[in-house]
């Protein structure tokens, strides 16, 4: 009787043990998992690979589906054509843009590209793609987009050259239709040498300003990190622009952000505690914020996607491509734990949303099948 006893306690204080460490490791995992925004860009992941050949050819395009890769150039490429294709090239010129897209041509890929050394900006133009490119020493700024534009997973540094500058990682005075996701913007106010202003900057200065998200991006420095504003001009306040899941450092001059009324600032947080900047109420499941109960891995993901929440609830689950594309759906009902498929999707980026209701929450995930 007594060895049965023993038998008993010695397996419940065991599986107590078990338990107690199952649920300390689900707390770490959990923590780290919010910790986590993504991969982050930096130099060493953005910009050329590999080795780059002498480009002698035009420096203005004007073949449609011109692809040029694998090229170091010197000086400004202008770009006349569509669907022209710029991959793993070094742009560097004195010129005043590297690369000069506002002629009215759809379709632009600028793609693992390092642009330095111009006068005002890497890239000035409409309808294009900016995807993991480096883009440094600039006399004034990094991008300055117009309409139906993405700009992602790219490093903003040094800007502003120029002794007059007033330099922005992104600056717009016109247009829409944008996303600005995953970057990163290490601007420091104080850099010696650069004079860094804003890391993003959307004014109505020309014209009016509509349906911009800026989302998932490392925010750091500037002025202001982040503004948002009517410039005066009669254009009005930017419409329609959607600021969140960001995280912000403290090396800005003045505050993380500057927005006029309208202007939606939904659960960004500082980088160095996870604390929020400001409210997180759109992003609530029974009071309890949705970013707290998901946690989703691995990430990267080849084959399938796990997904666990602290709570049973219920929902649906969108897989989307970087440019809005629903390519899947998924309807959960009452589940803590589930798998998605994932090796169908070609390798590359896509949003995933959860959403609860009139709550929602996205996260990128990286396939690589």
């Amino acid at each position: 009787m007594i060895k049965a006893i023993n038998f008993i306690t010695s397996n419940l204080l065991i599986k107590a043990y078990i338990m107690k460490n199952y649920l300390l490791l689900l707390i770490l995992i959990l923590s780290v998992t919010f910790k986590i925004h993504a991969q982050k860009p930096s130099p060493d992941n953005t910009g050329t690979t590999g080795t780059l050949t002498e480009y002698t050819g035009a420096t203005t395009i004007t073949q449609d589906g011109t692809t040029l890769e694998n090229y170091s150039i010197n000086g400004t490429l202008n770009i006349r054509a569509n669907n022209v294709t710029i991959k793993n090239c070094l742009i560097a010129t004195s010129g005043i843009y590297g690369i000069r897209a506002n002629y009215g041509h759809t379709g632009l890929l600028v793609e693992n590209c390092e642009i330095k050394d111009m006068q005002s900006a890497a890239i000035l133009g409409d309808n294009f793609t900016a995807r993991n490119c480096n883009i440094w020493n600039s006399g004034g700024d990094g991008i300055k987009p117009g309409n139906n534009f993405l700009i992602e997973g790219c490093y903003f540094q040094k800007l502003g050259y120029k002794e007059d500058a007033h330099a922005d990682g992104i600056q717009m005075v016109a247009g829409g239709n944008g996303i600005i996701r995953g970057n990163t913007f290490d601007m420091p106010y104080d850099v010696q040498g650069y004079r860094n202003s804003q890391c993003i900057i959307i004014l109505t200065n020309n014209a009016s300003i509509d349906n911009i998200l800026i989302e998932n991006n490392w925010i750091d420095g500037g002025g202001y990190s982040v503004q948002v504003r009517d410039k005066g001009n009669g254009h009005g306040i930017p419409t329609n622009v959607d600021i969140k899941n960001n995280l912000l450092g403290r090396n800005h001059q003045f505050g993380t952000h500057v927005l006029d009324e309208g202007v939606v600032w939904s659960c960004n947080r500082w980088e160095d505690t996870n604390e929020l900047i400001g409210s997180c109420n759109s992003l609530s499941v029974n009071d309890e914020s949705l970013q707290s109960v998901i946690s989703i891995y691995p990430n990267p993901v080849s084959n399938e996607l796990h997904i666990e929440l602290s709570k049973n609830v219920n929902g649906q689950l969108n897989i989307s491509s970087i440019e809005g594309k629903k390519v899947n759906s998924f309807q959960i009902n009452n589940k803590k734990m589930f798998q998605i498929p994932t090796s169908d999707l070609a390798n590359g980026l896509y949003i995933l949303t959860f959403k609860n209701g009139r709550s929602s929450i996205s996260r990128k995930i990286l396939v690589q099948n």
